[in-house]
């Protein structure tokens, strides 16, 4: 994609999920044993967080230099039909922001995700859940 310049785009939520899915994933390989499984906090606030806090910053910047910052509109949006679809289950609330950045900006996703199944986003992946369940 950056050899063939094609814009790239990312919103606060994207990267929030990203930063939270990065220090999830280092607190569960390489700290979950010594601050216990429910010790994601206590890690958080820990001198060990601090060198995986500055490598997920050094990630983000990564992404910040090759994207667009966009703005989602969460003023004008239906956010009663996105709390009443929430409420019915298996929707992410995040994820149904996400979608709904996609179309307003008519974007198409680029994830790792497998809960991005639904929402009608044209996604590009290697997921194979996704790559089966997403049109192309």
């Amino acid at each position: 994609m950056l050899e063939q310049k094609t814009p790239l785009f990312v919103d606060v939520l994207i990267m929030s999920e990203v930063i939270n899915t990065m220090a999830r994933l280092e607190f569960n390989v390489r700290f979950k044993t010594k601050y216990g499984a429910n010790g994601f906090k206590q890690f958080r606030n820990s001198s060990d967080f601090t060198t995986v806090a500055h490598n997920i910053t050094a990630q983000c910047r990564k992404i910040v230099k090759y994207s667009s910052c966009i703005d989602h509109l969460f003023s004008k949006w239906d956010i009663r039909q996105l709390l009443t679809d929430f409420a019915g289950g298996g929707e992410d609330f995040n994820d149904q922001l996400i979608v709904q950045t996609c179309k307003e900006h008519a974007l198409l996703l680029l994830t790792d995700d497998g809960d991005m199944t639904r929402g009608g986003l044209r996604v590009i992946t290697a997921n194979p859940k996704l790559l089966r369940a997403c049109p192309s």
